[in-house]
């Protein structure tokens, strides 16, 4: 298996898309950092140098996980797109094997992207927005959250692309269910919320949301959806045709 999934994040890493991915989810980083760093000075902003800013830079440095679930279902659909799947299976037959694989390649690369992301949130809070990483619970609650967080949507992102292997419908998947979330709220089913990868999130950050779970019942909220998502994939993956 730890050779199966070295291969998949070497592949990752010889496909121009994902470093296309990558891109993209430090431009959103950027942007939405840069927001936060022109408000500092202004009413009710955090104070230059605060910890409450260094947990704002940091958290919307995490701004890139929808591309994160973006790069994890083109680590399924690539196979199907240029129709490799075939050849894939000669070298390694085991169907179920080559999929958990994808899967464990989809989650780490959602880490170091998670890691790479973080990095650049606190040099720019540290080079534009006087930014002092003291390090604290919240931090660390945060920074563990998130790359637990960034994990998830890469495995979330290859299992979707598993289960519908089209890669263009695979790849509107993720904002919409992002989009759905937000918009829970507005039609009153706010007690759902905390239950929601969004919602996970804002728990595993330590974040002040109205009914949270706690830490533990987030991870294990998370892993419920990646297992009930990633069991579906392996079986259609066994049961359907190679070509």
């Amino acid at each position: 298996m730890t050779a199966l999934v070295r291969a998949e994040l070497l592949k990752l890493c010889w496909t121009r898309a994902t470093w296309a991915f990558v891109a993209a989810a430090l431009a959103l980083a950027v942007l939405r950092i840069g927001l936060i760093l022109a408000g500092v000075g202004t009413i009710g902003s955090a104070g230059r140098g605060s910890a409450d800013l260094a947990l704002a830079v940091l958290g919307a440095s995490q701004s890139g996980v929808l591309v994160i679930a973006l790069l994890g279902v083109v680590v399924v659909t690539r196979e199907f797109h240029s129709a490799t799947w075939t050849s894939t299976l000669l070298v390694t037959p085991n169907r179920a094997r080559v999929l958990i694989a994808k899967l464990l390649a989809a989650g780490l690369a959602g880490i170091v992207v998670g890691v790479l992301l973080f990095a650049v949130g606190a040099c720019l809070g540290v080079l534009f927005g006087g930014v002092r990483l003291t390090m604290s619970p919240a931090l660390l609650q945060l920074v563990v959250g998130g790359l637990v967080y960034a994990a998830c949507w890469g495995w979330f992102g290859a299992a979707i692309g598993a289960l519908i292997r089209n890669q263009t419908v695979a790849l509107l998947v993720p904002p919409v269910w992002m989009l759905v979330e937000t918009l829970l709220p507005s039609y009153g089913l706010h007690r759902l919320v905390p239950f929601t990868p969004s919602g996970t999130s804002s728990a595993l950050a330590g974040g002040d949301l109205a009914g949270a779970l706690p830490a533990w019942g987030a991870v294990l909220v998370l892993a419920g959806y990646g297992l009930a998502m990633s069991v579906a994939a392996v079986r259609r993956t066994e049961r359907s045709d190679v070509g």
